[in-house]
């Protein structure tokens, strides 16, 4: 069949360049035939003058000219060669998908034909049929796989060209290697401004359009740094594209004029050192070439100004003053500089004393801080803030003062008009004709969403959500061999920024950036490991590891040895070592103490009931939370105990020095002590749970003063945060596999995807694996019980957690399955307890199950008023209780609904 496709538009090839041929011939006859109309010398004279003219086109192969009929009398015309008045048309080249540049030219190459060809190629029929000859390789195979020559007149040119790109690279990957292409474009070293631009300008044709404005702006930005400030000191700005494009060309050969001359005049200095001057000699005039960073407003004939030491006849890379103002630049850097790059302006307004002030505000994600007219501060009287105040450096190197730092609600509408009270600390100094300049720490702190194509931004909760188109395995597999960009896509938690916010970077050694391995172990705490009378630790086999876990075995020796954490032993004791997988998909290692676990006597301490703990941030608005580095690590191990954590590893025997994972007590003991060191601000400012730490305020000046008061405690007790892993000022946080905020509490997406993509069961350990993890959240999911009763009856029998024989999984099992999974697609928001709203309970029973709703009346006197779930609760019913007559079944649930929710129900506020 594809034997006879091809021969199939192989003849119609033959027949489109037979019928090219013709035509050709016909015009040439026809002109003939009017020369013989003016009097010329009759067609097959002797002379030669009537002979028709033949192109070189028209020759056969051979040499030969074709002879046709002539149209004005009955015998063949004698026909001579003469030159061609047009070029011969050069054929394609084969096309075979393997890059971008490829299709352009292939594209443009048959565009050419057609352009000096018009008459032969007038349909898009023809032009799609010339180019598919010219198709090789798996294009073609693509091609005729789902075209036929008989469909060709449903084909536009369009059609085909975006055919030839999408034969390289996928419509949605091209997209995206083109956005990320253009984003992170920059002009190169040595690369000229028009050759950038024009790489730019190709970019931009393969995109969504830009107005000129965008285009103009864009191209500015990714300058060279120093051609891009001489830009903008420029005393006339411009502001068509074109006039960048020739600004900055005449300004880039001025700058290598000047580095030219500035090199000869340092190389012709060195020679003079080399040479004693003469006494007659006179210094040679100094030639001043047209400035490279010509400044508004300045004399222009003092040449270039430095912005180091702002003297004028030479520029910042060649200031010979650099000692005195490199060092302070190195300071400042170190600090919060300002890189300003204002962009569009806004309006909105500034509470203060019960009074709203009109402000103009710029949106500016270069600024490293947010910046406060300092005029504006002092007239409103806005609140001091005590925190440490940066160094200013604008754009153009000039310095700004710091008049203090101030606590500032605005008032903002997002392009969509969605109004917002905002709160954060801005940083007073002279912005000259705007009030505030709003940098990153504002633009992180909202979660603004800027659109800088259509100038357009927007809250967080405005924004369009992401999404991601799913490929087929078999498309994935055709992109793989093309070569298309393919992103791998990951969800994970991350801190929005390494930098801490300027209200707490004094606490820097609290949350540092490096390792604190160095750092002295607290003191007054140790801990011990008592064991049972007459018992002595195990000595255990070890485990087969794999070649990933022996490189992390070897890695991990290695860095605890260096960090004291353990010493080689030859203690009796030796347990094996195993690893568990992180959140992050790397590799931690345990030491099996199992055996030691068995024989120790147990600390009761407790540890916090995550419910109890989740119930105190009724009132919350802000919150922050603080990850410990190395937690456990920070706590020694007695001395005369040491032996006793003795592992063993193909690498030697080692014994801990810290406390390590594994312990039966080590989550008691770290309780106790992170219990005393944040004695008197948990559940007032704080909950923790081992060293998962949450601080939560009702307002973002008390959250400043919460979270230093906890962070001052940690200091004192030789704990420290792990910068990473913490989250500071925000309105929702994950914390302890839940996500936090000021409207309540609900699932982690990522569990509830883990449940949603969960695999039909095939055994009973998969059962249990199952509602092992479905139960963590039950609390979220109405008459749990009630819909996971068929899959918790499969578990009846086992023995030691453990259940032999055949899994009978029927229709009832599987309607139980997909109804668990999809009750967790459908689970509400829990809101917070507030102890002054009104409750109710509402129960249910059923002949398996019982339930209850514990509900409160929140948002009275607003549009959305009601009733709103705090928690639910649900149980199977023994078998003694499924016999209950139906009116005892529901006194039952109302009876341990009661006993469920008796600490919010004690005591309640109105009447239940």
């Amino acid at each position: 069949a594809e034997e006879q496709q091809a021969r199939r538009v192989l003849r119609r090839r033959d027949m489109l360049r037979g019928q090219i041929e013709i035509a050709t011939l016909e015009r040439q006859l026809e002109t003939l035939r009017r020369r013989n109309a003016a009097g010329h010398t009759p067609a097959g004279s002797s002379d030669g003058l009537g002979e028709p003219e033949v192109f070189d086109d028209d020759v056969d192969g051979d040499g030969r000219a074709s002879i046709v009929p002539s149209a004005v009398g009955s015998h063949a015309l004698p026909v001579r060669r003469v030159p061609s008045s047009r070029p011969r048309l050069r054929e394609p080249d084969l096309f075979k998908g393997k890059t971008l540049k490829e299709a352009r030219d292939f594209v443009r190459s048959l565009e050419l034909v057609f352009a000096l060809a018009p008459d032969a190629y007038q349909s898009d029929q023809q032009r799609v049929l010339y180019g598919v000859m010219f198709l090789a390789g798996e294009p073609r195979e693509t091609w005729h796989q789902n075209n036929s020559v008989s469909e060709l007149e449903m084909y536009s040119w369009s059609d085909f060209t975006r055919f030839v790109q999408d034969a390289v690279e996928d419509p949605v990957n091209r997209s995206l290697s083109t956005t990320v292409a253009y984003e992170t474009a920059r002009q190169g070293e040595n690369q000229s401004v028009q050759a950038f631009a024009t790489e730019l300008a190709t970019l931009e044709e393969q995109m969504d359009p830009y107005t000129q404005e965008q285009r103009t702006r864009h191209l500015l930005a990714k300058l060279k740094p120093a051609l891009r400030t001489a830009i903008i000191t420029y005393h006339d700005a411009p502001k068509r594209r074109e006039d960048l494009v020739s600004l900055a060309t005449r300004l880039e050969s001025a700058g290598r004029g000047a580095s030219v001359a500035h090199a000869s005049h340092k190389r012709h200095a060195s020679e003079a050192q080399r040479q004693p001057p003469s006494k007659h000699q006179k210094p040679a005039p100094r030639s001043e070439g047209p400035p490279l960073f010509p400044r508004k407003g300045g004399d222009s004939s003092k040449g270039p100004q430095c912005y180091g030491c702002k003297e004028y006849g030479h520029i910042r890379p060649d200031c010979p003053n650099k000692h005195k103002w490199a060092e302070g630049d190195k300071r400042a850097a170190r600090k919060d500089g300002v890189s300003s790059w204002p962009t569009k302006r806004l309006s909105g307004a500034v509470e203060a004393h019960a009074a709203r002030h009109e402000v103009v505000c710029v949106l500016d994600d270069a600024a490293e801080v947010n910046l406060i007219s300092a005029a504006k501060a002092r007239a409103w009287r806005l609140q001091k803030v005590d925190v440490p105040l940066p160094q200013i450096e604008g754009f153009n190197g000039s310095k700004g003062r710091c008049h203090g730092a101030y606590h500032v609600r605005l008032h903002l509408a997002d392009s969509s008009q969605a109004d917002r009270i905002t709160e954060a600390v801005f940083f007073a100094t002279e912005l000259g004709d705007v009030d505030m300049l709003l940098g990153r720490p504002w633009r992180r702190e909202y979660g603004v969403v800027v659109d800088s194509r259509r100038d357009l931004w927007w809250y967080a909760e405005e924004a369009e959500m992401p999404s991601v188109r799913v490929r087929s395995a078999s498309a994935f597999y055709a992109g793989l061999k093309r070569g298309s960009l393919i992103y791998a896509v990951s969800v994970r938690s991350v801190s929005d920024s390494p930098d801490l916010p300027v209200e707490i970077q004094d606490f820097e050694d609290v949350i540092p950036s490096g390792d604190i391995a160095d750092r002295p172990l607290p003191e007054g705490v140790e801990h011990a490991i008592v064991l049972e009378p007459n018992q002595r630790p195990p000595f255990r086999p070890l485990y087969n590891l794999s070649v990933k876990e022996l490189e992390v075995l070897r890695e991990y020796i290695k860095q605890a040895l260096k960090n004291g954490w353990i010493t080689r032993s030859e203690s009796e004791a030796g347990a094996p070592i195993l690893f568990v997988p992180k959140k992050d998909g790397t590799l931690r290692l345990c030491v099996d103490y199992r055996g030691l676990n068995a024989i120790t006597i147990k600390n009761r301490h407790p540890l916090p009931l995550i419910s109890e703990t989740l119930d105190r941030l009724g009132q919350a608005n802000w919150f922050s939370t603080l990850d410990l580095k190395d937690a456990y690590h920070r706590i020694a191990i007695k001395r005369s105990d040491r032996w006793k954590t003795a592992f063993r590893t193909r690498y030697g025997h080692f014994e801990y020095n810290v406390m390590p994972f594994g312990l039966t007590n080590a989550p008691a003991t770290f309780q106790a002590y992170i219990n005393r060191a944040l004695a008197g601000l948990v559940d007032i400012c704080c909950v923790v749970y081992l060293d998962d730490i949450l601080i939560y305020s009702d307002s973002r000046e008390n959250h400043v003063r919460d979270l230093r008061a906890v962070l001052a405690r940690l200091r004192k007790f030789a704990l420290y945060g792990n910068r990473k892993k913490c989250s500071f000022f925000t309105k929702g946080t994950e914390y302890l596999g839940y996500m936090v905020s000021t409207v309540g509490v609900s699932m982690d997406a990522r569990r509830v995807a883990t449940i949603e993509e969960w695999p039909t069961p095939t055994t009973f350990r998969e059962i249990q694996v199952f509602l092992g993890f479905a139960n963590f959240y039950r609390r979220f999911i109405r008459s749990y019980s009630k819909i996971v009763a068929p899959l918790t009856n499969l578990t009846k029998g086992a023995k030691n957690g453990r259940k032999t024989g055949p899994l009978e999984w029927g229709a009832g099992e599987e309607h139980a399955f997909r109804m668990t999974k999809a009750a967790f697609t459908q689970a509400p928001v829990l809101r917070h307890y507030n102890p002054k709203a009104k409750l109710r309970m509402e129960t249910d029973a059923s002949q398996f199950a019982i339930a209850a709703i514990l509900s409160q009346l929140l948002y009275e006197g607003e549009e959305h008023a009601g009733w709103y779930p705090i928690a639910f609760w649900s149980r199977k019913l023994v078998p003694a209780e499924q016999n209950y007559e139906t009116h005892d079944g529901e006194l039952l649930a109302i009876v341990e609904g009661f006993k469920q929710f008796r600490h919010y129900l004690e005591g309640a506020a109105h009447a239940v």
